[in-house]
């Protein structure tokens, strides 16, 4: 919660800007039911009318297992350049609609970060899943 700075929430809450849905990085998997892959791109509404955790706004992320709530320090606002620079460089999209990384990229990040990003030991067998499952 003390990354939730002013800057990272006004992020968030302004990426919407009246639209009902936007586009997010997951940059910190949670640790939920539906398992996520720090890097993956999706579709985000924002929650509204709801009182949360220290009253700080959080998104609703879309996909085809359920949605998954989720706080600004774990998620990146994704505009349709950098969407469309991420797909040019092998995201897979899944029928969810969500866009997944290179298997290497993720690799790469989990190498380099591991559990501090939401990439636990079996990241590989979920991201398989995933996109056996969706394809």
């Amino acid at each position: 919660m003390r990354r939730c700075d002013t800057e990272r929430v006004g992020r968030v809450v302004n990426h919407f800007q009246n639209d009902d849905n936007a586009y997010f990085m997951v940059i910190n998997a949670p640790n939920t039911e539906v398992h996520l892959i720090t890097g993956e791109i999706g579709i985000c509404s924002l929650l509204t009318g709801q009182r949360g955790h220290f009253e700080l706004p959080r998104v609703s992320y879309q996909t085809s297992k359920g949605n998954v709530v989720l706080f600004p320090d774990e998620i990146m606002p994704v505009d349709i350049n950098l969407l469309q620079q991420e797909i040019n460089e092998g995201y897979i999209m899944l029928s969810d609609g969500r866009y997944l990384p290179p298997k290497e990229t993720v690799q790469q990040c989990y190498n380099a970060f591991g559990i501090r990003v939401g990439l636990g030991d079996n990241w590989e067998d979920i991201y398989d899943s995933w996109n056996k499952e969706m394809k």
